[in-house]
């Protein structure tokens, strides 16, 4: 379990360094004209995020563990 849990939250900081060098990067190519798209498209993406996942998460580990 103590090596599932490590890979689990690996990956997720792994996810998180990427999301955030990919950001860095499309910032500085974007510069100052496009970086107001860029915070838009991000502000869309978390909101359609928090509307897929809809607080499902700790229902899905419940089921999960059944």
């Amino acid at each position: 379990m103590r090596r599932n849990l490590l890979l689990l939250y690996g990956g997720e900081g792994a996810a998180k360094l990427l999301g955030l060098l990919t950001f860095a990067l499309l910032g500085r190519t974007l510069l100052d004209d496009g970086l107001g798209d860029l915070e838009y498209a991000i502000a869309i993406y978390f909101i359609l995020n928090l509307v897929m996942e809809a607080g499902l998460g700790p229902y899905g580990a419940r089921e999960g563990a059944k």
